[in-house]
């Protein structure tokens, strides 16, 4: 439900660090399947969020998921690939 609340009504969640944290822990105990489709679902939509709450706000959300998500989908590549991918993933995201 928390993250169906992030998808259709992000301003209830964004500056809210108990959900942010809750989103987190779910998709830690989520699958592969659930934490990539969900992951893929926000990471359109984080270009708008950056304009609307401004990227200081939505970068350290955005990190943290995109994290969880090369660590269930690339669980054995090397680390800084993993924060090379993400940050690569966030550049395409919020150029203007």
């Amino acid at each position: 439900m928390i993250l169906d609340q992030l998808l259709n009504s992000p301003e209830e969640v964004i500056n809210d660090s108990y959900k942010i944290q809750k989103i987190l822990k779910i998709l830690s105990k989520g699958s592969k399947r659930d934490v990539s489709k969900f992951y893929h679902s926000i990471r359109y939509k984080v270009f708008d969020w950056s304009k609307e709450f401004g990227k200081p706000q939505i970068a350290p959300i955005f990190e943290d998921i995109a994290g969880l998500y090369y660590q269930k989908a690339l669980p054995n590549e090397n680390p800084i690939k993993v924060i090379e991918q993400i940050h690569r993933d966030f550049d395409f995201l919020c150029k203007s």
